[in-house]
């Protein structure tokens, strides 16, 4: 029996736990169950693999209720573990702690944890792979365009917002003016004044890869992730992405520009910190202008490294790798 337990409050996390589930049945588990953190209980003889931001599970005491004899604590966050560092020895002696990259490797290390494996989210290749020859209309409703998606605080922004839409927000303004080109945001975020801004989590899947897959760049302008699907997404389907070059987006292929410092920035909404890597609007706009300046042979080259690189975050892939620790 195996029990994927994730955060149902959260869109991603939730996206996620739904894609493990069919990579374990696309390898033939048949006994299999996705259930919602924060209402399920499960037997301790089944296999557990939990799901959500580490912070958040750990304060609200998942880690003890749903250990069982085989766990594994698959989390990660873009928030200071500082915080939980009293329940590093409890967490490592009682699951067994895989993390999403090297990034989260190292921060996690650093406050203690024991870790006993890198294994990344995975991505819908399934529908990435069918979309690349569907037809959409995005272009007849919007013309050409840039794109991001990323959900962000919304009733008490930071000062620095972790998700950069406030930089999305200025560089659509610049791109009209200098290029022509619209801007379209996936996004709960309510501040926008130059984008249009489509609800987080309204699209089907087919309907969100299609519209990364037809912008003229994708753009992930966030200062900090815990591991970070959304570029990933654009890869799979083809599109170039712009982004910096902080070490949690080491795993993305695109057009990347150098942050230039990293600070603590205060999140008041959840009263918490993050490790802002941040930058100027100057460099994102640098990058850009780079980026829609590429020939057609410089931006196919980009596109098929891309997709090779996605094509390894398949839901199969992931799932055996979870079984394997």
């Amino acid at each position: 029996m195996i029990a994927i337990v994730a955060d149902g409050l959260g869109v991603s996390f939730w996206k996620c736990g739904k894609l493990l589930y069919e990579g374990f049945k696309r390898l033939g588990y048949k006994s299999v169950y996705l259930l919602n953190a924060h209402t399920s209980l499960i037997p301790k003889t089944y296999r557990c693999i939990l799901i959500g931001d580490t912070i958040f599970s750990i304060k609200w005491g998942w880690h003890e209720r749903h250990r069982t004899d085989k766990c594994i604590f698959w989390t990660d966050t873009p928030l200071s573990l500082d915080e939980v560092k009293h329940f590093t020895k409890t967490v490592s002696e009682d699951w067994c702690i895989a993390v999403t990259s090297y990034y989260q490797e190292k921060i996690f290390r650093n406050a203690g944890f024991k870790v006993s494996a890198i294994i990344p989210r995975p991505i819908d290749t399934y529908t990435s792979e069918k979309v690349l020859g569907i037809k959409s209309t995005w272009k007849e409703r919007f013309g050409r365009y840039i794109v991001t998606v990323g959900g962000d605080q919304t009733i008490i922004p930071s000062r620095k917002p972790r998700k950069g839409l406030e930089m999305f927000d200025r560089l659509a303004e610049y791109v009209k003016a200098k290029h022509g080109l619209n801007a379209i945001a996936v996004s709960n975020w309510a501040y926008f004044r130059h984008v249009h801004r489509i609800p987080l989590g309204s699209l089907k899947e087919e309907d969100l890869l299609t519209l990364i897959r037809d912008a003229e760049l994708f753009i992930w302008p966030s200062r900090c992730e815990g591991f970070g699907v959304p570029p990933l997404e654009a890869m799979a389907v083809g599109q170039v992405v712009v982004c910096s070059n902080a070490p949690f987006n080491n795993h993305v292929v695109g057009i990347k520009f150098d942050y230039s410092t990293e600070e603590l920035a205060y999140m008041p909404e959840i009263n918490r910190f993050y490790p802002a890597f941040d930058y100027t609007f100057e460099q994102l706009r640098e990058a850009t202008d780079y980026a829609l300046s590429l020939s057609s042979d410089e931006r196919e080259e980009i596109r098929e490294k891309a997709r090779e690189i996605a094509s390894y975050y398949r839901p199969d892939l992931i799932a055996q790798l979870l079984m394997e620790v």
